[in-house]
């Protein structure tokens, strides 16, 4: 991720959605750590920071919005159907559309 970040001239905080591949709940943890989300082995500190900064286990902090569609993990892994959901995912935030859906966040 750092070489993504310099390349990109941006550091992890500049970036306004994530979308990481969580086909297992530990995958969207070492995804967290992977983009500098959270340091290696930190992952218990960074969640216990999103409850306290939102005051609610349902929302991640804004500051790291984190597959706030649901990821994989709410829509399921039907054959090739993940790829697609993460691109709708990511249309709907990046047109400001996210927040249309019942329960829809935009981050």
């Amino acid at each position: 991720a750092s070489q993504a970040y310099q390349s990109a001239s941006v550091r992890p905080r500049d970036v306004d959605y994530w979308s990481i591949y969580d086909c297992f709940p530990i995958a969207l943890l070492l995804g967290a750590e992977s983009i500098g989300a959270a340091s290696a082995g930190g992952c218990s500190a960074w969640i216990r920071e999103a409850y306290a900064a939102t005051g609610s286990e349902d929302h991640c902090p804004s500051q790291w919005p984190v597959n706030v569609g649901g990821g994989l993990l709410a829509g399921g892994a039907p054959w090739d159907a993940p790829a697609l959901f993460g691109v709708v995912e990511a249309v709907a935030q990046l047109r400001g559309m996210a927040n249309v859906r019942p329960g829809g966040e935009q981050s």
